[in-house]
């Protein structure tokens, strides 16, 4: 492993360089939980989003929500054109044919018998695809005698494609659709569920204000940042060795550690005895877990003399709990809180002294055993 401390004088500037980025706020990102779309492996197919906001956008649908999208993106229209009007009777179409055989996502036009004026919106649904459509055939394919716009609909702001479309975003929509006050339609709760997992799934995939300030601050403080991962490791690989030189001089065989996951495992003995220690919460939260496992013969012998009480009356201070995990049974763990500063500077004989007072009685009762 490359080391970073190698004189005084860049240890000196490693430290100041993380110093100064610790006094920064940092970006918080809110982790999105899964939706059904996730689940189901189409989060940004665009065929699916346009066929959702075809369903909602009709309100003769068992939805129940009404003219709820129409009079939202209605409004949002009207931001832009003041003097659109509002649409009756509305007429919803997928996959428009157009001119020169090109599909619009969506075309709603105005219905009504009584409109000697109909009118239209052309929607054009984009999620990660770029904007390569041919918006004029688009545009003069739809044909009223009425007032007709065209919506480039996106996840991030996009710049005018054409002077007869605007652009609007999924989450401008979405917003005014999830601030109406739904609660007070007769929507059904599962009508509710699918709404909110439609809406979460977009807002999940729109590039957020939280992942662009990440995205700055990372960008913005690379090196320092790697400073301070790359001085993570070496503090985390001189706790793990410190490990490794304790069980080793205790003369317990077979250490393993993972990287990855932060822990290590020792044998006790030849016959599936393992003390596990994990120790991936060590620096974040201050405190480790120890672990006693069993396997094969010992798990064997331990099921057929039947020790768990009379262990659990003789090392109050573990957590005696039995927990089948497989071929592998958990029977005792401790975890240790609240480590200090001294007891890392010193960890080498912290962690010996802890396993020689509060371990080592146990592992040399588990050896008389197979002996």
């Amino acid at each position: 492993m490359e080391k970073i401390i190698i004189n005084k004088q860049q240890y000196a500037a490693t430290i100041k360089g993380i110093d100064r980025l610790l006094k920064q706020p940092v970006a918080h990102l809110t982790r999105q939980r899964k939706t059904f779309f996730d689940i189901a492996g189409f989060p940004h197919y665009e065929t699916v989003v346009s066929n959702f906001y075809g369903y909602y956008l009709n309100p003769s649908e068992e939805h129940g929500l009404g003219t709820l999208f129409i009079d939202t993106l209605t409004d949002i229209i009207r931001n832009h054109d003041a003097s659109f009007p509002s649409l009756d009777n509305l007429n919803i179409s997928r996959e428009y044919f157009t001119n020169k055989g090109n599909y619009i996502d969506i075309v709603i036009t105005d219905a009504s018998a009584d409109n000697n004026e109909p009118n239209a919106i052309i929607i054009e649904n984009k999620v990660f695809a770029e904007a390569y459509n041919d918006f004029e055939d688009y545009f003069t394919s739809v044909n009223v005698s009425g007032k007709k716009i065209g919506i480039l609909l996106t996840l991030e702001p996009a710049k005018p494609i054409h002077p007869n479309f605007i652009n609007i975003t999924h989450e401008q929509w979405l917003a005014k659709v999830h601030a109406a006050t739904i609660a007070d339609m007769q929507v059904d709760e599962r009508h509710k569920i699918i709404l909110y997992e439609f809406i979460n799934n977009l807002k999940s995939l729109t590039n957020s204000r939280e992942m662009k300030q990440a995205i700055e601050f990372c960008y913005e403080n690379s090196k320092q940042i790697d400073e301070l991962l790359r001085l993570q490791r070496e503090v985390e690989s001189h706790i793990s060795q410190a490990m490794k030189m304790v069980t080793t001089d205790m003369g317990f065989t077979k250490h393993s550690i993972s990287k990855a996951e932060r822990f290590m495992f020792m044998t006790v003995a030849d016959a599936g005895v393992y003390i596990y220690v994990y120790f991936e919460k060590l620096f974040t939260e201050k405190r480790f877990i120890i672990k006693l496992w069993l396997k094969d013969n010992a798990l064997t012998q331990w099921q057929e003399q039947g020790k768990f009480s009379d262990y659990k009356t003789e090392y109050p201070h573990l957590d005696w709990k039995e927990i089948k995990q497989s071929y592998w049974l958990n029977i005792a763990q401790k975890t240790y809180t609240n480590i200090s500063t001294e007891q890392l500077h010193d960890f080498r004989n912290y962690f010996h002294n802890l396993l020689v007072e509060e371990w080592q009685p146990l592992t040399q009762q588990f050896k008389a055993i197979e002996a």
